[in-house]
């Protein structure tokens, strides 16, 4: 017989103690107490593991909260900095009306002017509008300002028509509509809202349209298989917004207010692309010893627009040009090589000849990004952007083009009076008049 086991004495409260007449017996309990320590053991896993998943929700809900406040915080700072602007500008405004009405000169607040921003040249336009000089000179920016947009996009012009010819562009294609904008008496700010307005709206439409084929496809088809693709976050909405307009219209500055609105937006320029082309083909004239005409073919062309490709490094997408010995980062050369006087005197040939490669080579990086959750806003001339497909496009129009030589005289005026300001160390307060300042650098550009 067998006495009290003491591992069951010890696994039992003292009055649950038990005797066993056979091995047998104990076994069974041992095995009894076994699988309940298991299914224990099993339990507290399983509670361990839902307490994770609740923590890693709660730490993704915590984050979206996070990045939305701060989302949040941007805007209202961007607004902060806007509604600043305005009532800059407005008392700007009242105090020139003031003077006018006391026959006194016009003052211009450092304040504003320091912003240097639209605010700032459309208060310098005000002060100076009346002056015979201003004037004169803004007439001239004007007739200067349209005669460069008549021979960039001739010659823009002239380069797609080349492609054309050659069969890398098609000649016939259908641009999605243009929403025109009349930027007259309005800040950027205004239109820039007008512009995020316009694309969320498309947003809304797109994705509406999105769930009714989804919908219509989903009462109709059988059902298919869980897919992978079903974690894929749809609520990461990529966009490309295309902005044309004449030169001294406020493209930059619109562009500088968008991506201030966005979540997750860049700037696309062909610039650096053109630039980077230059760099191989100036490379490979001096290699070769051949006039840069020379290097200038179709296969050399085709094999150099394959290196300069968009990658995404841990700073961002960027552009690495590898070819003719160079290996390099875009980022890392823009105000080096890229500024080389070879270079620069072979952007125009590089231009004329392979225009409808870099288009095409434009419109494939920009489809990627935004493919990738980005809105990527692209500035520039109709005849280019023809050839980026979007369904936001936009242009930027003047009813009276005069406004143009204005705003690029007044940035003129805007850049020698902050030199004067801060050479001069007396115009540090928000409320100190520079209107002297002002009227000194006009004078200084009229010499």
């Amino acid at each position: 017989m067998l006495a009290n086991l003491p591992l069951v004495g010890r696994l039992f409260a003292e009055e649950e103690a038990m005797s066993f007449a056979t091995m047998e017996d104990a076994q069974h309990v041992v095995e009894r107490l076994s699988d309940e320590l298991q299914k224990t053991a099993e339990a507290v896993r399983d509670l361990r593991e839902a307490q994770a998943r609740a923590r890693e929700r709660r730490l993704a809900e915590l984050q979206e909260d996070v990045d939305r406040l701060r989302a949040q915080k941007e805007r209202l700072e961007a607004a902060l900095v806007a509604i600043d602007g305005e009532l800059c500008e407005k008392e700007s405004a009242l105090r020139r009306e003031r003077d006018d009405g006391a026959g006194a000169t016009k003052a211009v607040p450092y304040g504003l002017v320091r912003r240097c921003d639209d605010a700032s040249t459309t208060a310098i336009i005000g002060a100076l509008e009346g002056d015979e000089v201003f004037q004169t000179l803004a007439a001239a920016a004007t007739e200067a300002s349209s005669a460069r947009d008549r021979e960039e996009d001739a010659k823009l012009s002239e380069g797609v028509e080349f492609a054309v010819e050659r069969g890398v562009l098609d000649e016939d294609v259908e641009v999605e509509p243009v929403r025109r904008i009349d930027i007259t008496g309005r800040s950027a700010e205004s239109v820039a809202d007008e512009i995020y307005d316009a694309c969320l709206e498309q947003d809304r439409s797109t994705s509406s349209a999105a769930q009714l084929e989804e919908s219509s496809s989903a009462s109709s088809a059988p059902s298919a298989p869980s897919s992978s693709f079903a974690s894929v976050d749809k609520d990461v909405v990529g966009r490309v917004v295309v902005l044309q307009g004449p030169g001294g219209c406020g493209k930059g500055t619109t562009v500088a207010k968008l991506l201030q609105r966005f979540d997750a937006a860049v700037s696309w320029s062909n610039g650096n692309v053109f630039r980077s082309l230059a760099l191989l083909a100036s490379e490979r004239a001096r290699r070769s010893d051949k006039p840069l005409a020379k290097v200038l073919t179709e296969d050399n062309v085709k094999a150099w627009i394959g290196s300069p490709t968009l990658d995404l490094f841990p700073q961002g997408y960027d552009i690495a040009v590898d070819g003719e010995g160079i290996t390099a980062r875009v980022s890392k050369i823009a105000n080096t090589l890229l500024k080389d006087p070879r270079v620069t005197a072979a952007v125009p040939a590089v231009a004329a000849y392979a225009q409808g490669e870099v288009l095409l080579y434009a419109d494939r990086c920009v489809q990627r990004m935004r493919h990738d959750g980005l809105s990527v806003i692209v500035e520039g001339r109709a005849p280019a952007l023809k050839y980026v497909r979007t369904p936001l496009r936009f242009e930027l129009n003047v009813q009276d083009f005069s406004l143009l030589g204005k705003r690029r005289l007044a940035n003129r005026i805007l850049r020698l009076t902050m030199d004067k300001a801060r050479s001069r160390d007396t115009h540090d307060k928000d409320d100190d008049d520079v209107f002297p300042l002002l009227k000194a650098s006009l004078t200084e550009i009229n010499k």
